[in-house]
């Protein structure tokens, strides 16, 4: 079926870190189609260094795990849909 038109808001990570400022611990990043890319910007911009990130990899395991590594996280466990990472 189809539904009418609607509309969503979209907030940015800067926005989240004023809201719900202090340390995270547990990060999971599932935003169907686009979550290896916020990955990659979540780390590289430096916002906050959680513990454990969950990321949905789309298929992009390599991709994940490169820079993952980059950004000290290591992989603790993983399956068809998403990557677990620790920081090392």
């Amino acid at each position: 079926g189809f539904s009418p038109q609607f509309y969503t808001p979209v907030i940015n990570m800067s926005w989240v870190f004023e809201v719900f400022p202090g340390p995270i611990d547990v990060l999971s990043i599932d935003t169907e189609g686009t979550s290896v890319d916020l990955f990659k910007q979540f780390t590289a911009i430096g916002y906050a260094r959680p513990r454990c990130i969950c990321v949905e990899h789309d298929g992009r395991v390599d991709e994940v795990m490169g820079h993952a590594t980059m950004y000290g996280y290591r992989q603790i466990m993983g399956n068809e849909e998403n990557i677990i990472l620790e920081a090392a």
